[in-house]
């Protein structure tokens, strides 16, 4: 297991354990009901996966460690959304991750905090331009270091 890996995997668990929530398989109990008197069975679950920055070979391969062989119930992959800065960004990863039912977003050109309208459309400009990603599909934008500019 690599150290990067490793470090996540730490993240995570720190984070479920401090979350203290107390609805666990074992729990049910303690569970919060679903809504409007729906079965269990009848509730989606929803887990939303984004990755930050640029799609480099080394974080395309951390994904892959990660996310790489899990299916969801009906066998299909587990998508992610991927919030892309062109700065060092590798095109055919970025591309790859696309083709195998990813969305890909952008995430500025620079990964500034505060970004001029230019940082954000011309990132997907060069993602459509360098990866072949149909422009109309690039529709997401988180903003650098996760700054709140709403």
């Amino acid at each position: 297991m690599s150290l990067n890996l490793a470090a996540v995997l730490v993240v995570l668990l720190a984070a479920r354990q401090a979350a203290g929530y107390p609805c666990t398989p074992a729990r049910r109990a303690d569970c919060p009901k679903p809504p409007g008197g729906l079965a269990l069975q009848q509730v989606p679950q929803f887990i939303t996966v984004t990755w930050d920055d640029a799609v480099t070979s080394q974080s395309f391969g951390i994904v892959q460690q990660i996310l790489g062989g899990l299916k969801q119930r009906n066998g299909c992959p587990i998508p992610s959304t991927y919030y892309v800065t062109a700065q060092d960004t590798v095109p055919a990863a970025a591309q790859a991750l696309y083709l195998a039912g990813n969305e890909i977003a952008t995430h500025t050109l620079t990964h500034v905090a505060y970004p001029s309208a230019q940082e954000v459309v011309g990132c997907r400009d060069w993602l459509a331009n360098k990866t072949g990603i149909p422009r109309q599909k690039i529709n997401g934008f988180r903003c650098g270091r996760l700054v709140d500019i709403g």
